[in-house]
């Protein structure tokens, strides 16, 4: 019996797919053919939907535990992070490319394309500023929110920083008291020993009672609050394209390959007639 048109349309993308190596996709072009449908979504489910949902939970747990895993070079990327990266790297290889075209342009098109940069930066600029103000509006909350979480621990580390005073001033007060009767054989050394190991501990207690007052702080200081961050993102962003509309300037007037070569013709021919 004669293959169908349909048919030879599927041996031929399935014999696609063998040749380039996406045999993943064959459940898929045989369900669409209507193909044995419950062979194929269960082949679809096992090679394609579960892969998918294991790299999903995959980066969703990386999601959670990076910015918990610091290194001496900071907290481990989250792959927000990680992305932004990568679009940085892109515009700033686009923006290299441009810069190039725009060295080399002359005449009505570098003209053209120097008033359309100059019109940007003034939007761009106009733009700074908005987010500038907007940044130093969430820097403004963020650090009325840090006093207000921050004044309650300082007051109790004021409070327990004085009461760890006293009492290490009275154990070094019996360390003095001790010794002095020691001298006159009231005490033995095992008594000074004793109030000297006493003065330790208090100490150490001490250090240690206000170390967990001075960690809880510096952990609400470490935490981001992410308007600020957002906000100042968008402020580098606009900041660093307004820095690369200005250098565009400069590769589109001074630096420019066609406004050099005429300026060193222009020397040129005064050195010529200064010769003749």
């Amino acid at each position: 019996m004669a293959e169908s048109t349909a048919d030879k349309i599927k041996y031929r993308i399935l014999r696609f797919l063998d040749v380039t190596g996406f045999t993943v996709f064959d459940p898929m072009v045989r369900l669409a053919f209507g193909e044995d449908p419950k062979k194929q979504v269960e082949s679809i489910s096992k090679f394609f939907i579960v892969p998918i949902i294991f790299v999903a939970a995959c980066v969703a747990l990386w999601w959670v535990i990076a910015p918990k895993h610091k290194t001496k070079s900071g907290e481990v990327p989250t792959p927000d992070v990680v992305w932004r990266a990568a679009i940085i790297n892109d515009t700033f290889s686009a923006r290299e490319q441009m810069k190039e075209a725009d060295f080399v342009l002359e005449g009505a098109a570098r003209a053209k394309t120097l008033a359309e940069v100059e019109a940007l930066i003034e939007v761009k600029t106009a733009e700074l500023e908005v987010l500038d103000a907007k940044l130093a509006g969430h820097e403004a909350d963020y650090a009325a929110q840090l006093e207000q979480r921050i004044a309650p621990l300082s007051a109790q580390l004021d409070v327990l920083s004085a009461d760890n005073d006293q009492l290490h001033a009275a154990a070094k007060a019996k360390i003095t008291e001790v010794a002095a009767a020691f001298e006159v054989g009231n005490a033995t050394g095992a008594d000074i020993i004793a109030a000297i190991r006493n003065e330790s501990e208090v100490r150490d207690a001490g250090r240690a009672s206000e170390s967990e007052i001075k960690q809880a702080i510096d952990d609400i200081r470490a935490e981001k609050y992410k308007p600020k961050e957002a906000a100042r993102l968008d402020v580098n962003a606009v900041a660093n394209e307004l820095q690369f509309l200005k250098k565009r300037v400069d590769f589109l007037t001074s630096a420019n390959r066609s406004l050099k070569v005429a300026e060193a013709e222009v020397d040129l021919e005064g050195y010529m007639a200064n010769l003749a």
